[in-house]
């Protein structure tokens, strides 16, 4: 039914169609302004045709800079001034503290104990959760301390991330065959 319908509407254009190309040729010989429905009410009369070119209009001089500050605009007598705000002053900003370097961890080692070699080196041993290491000058453990002296009184441990210093005391040393103490 459909196709039906199609093929009578586009049967009926093709032979009235070559009737209206001479109204096709008329409105192009019109003016763009006048419209074929204006034609038929009567209002082509009425109304003028568009200039091909649009003449700019004709402006005086601007009151004042649109794009100025607002106190340079001149404005009316029957406006009254518009109030303005005291602006604060702009303060500095203060700089945001120095984030705080984190501390160091605390000290793992512990002192262990201490041996004398057959060739009279004296040994120190160090202590960390659970494990023994030997403490000798220049010795690096894992964690990043570095073993930088050791001596009869004390073992020195540099933590080289942050460059911080830990001094491990060790315990005077009782010869049993000196002298008793006084």
């Amino acid at each position: 039914m459909l196709l039906l319908a199609t093929a009578l509407v586009s049967a009926w254009l093709l032979l009235v169609r070559p009737a209206t190309d001479h109204l096709h040729d008329q409105v192009n010989t019109k003016p763009a302004a006048v419209s074929i429905a204006q034609q038929g009410l009567g209002l082509a009369s009425t109304r003028k045709p568009l200039p091909s070119v649009l003449r700019p209009a004709a402006f005086g001089p601007a009151a004042a800079d649109p794009f100025s500050s607002r106190q340079d605009l001149t404005l009316s007598a029957a406006a009254p001034p518009m109030p303005t705000a005291p602006v604060p002053p702009l303060q500095a900003a203060t700089p945001a503290p120095a984030p705080q370097p984190s501390p160091p961890p605390p000290m793992p080692y512990r002192f262990f104990g201490r041996l004398a070699s057959p060739a009279g080196e004296l040994l120190v041993f160090l202590a960390k959760e659970g494990q023994v290491v030997q403490a000798q000058t220049g010795a690096t453990f894992g964690d990043g301390f570095v073993v930088t002296h050791v001596d009869a009184s004390a073992v020195r441990l540099r933590y080289v991330p942050l460059a911080i210093d830990h001094t491990i005391a060790l315990p005077t040393f009782h010869d049993p065959e000196a002298a008793p103490p006084r």
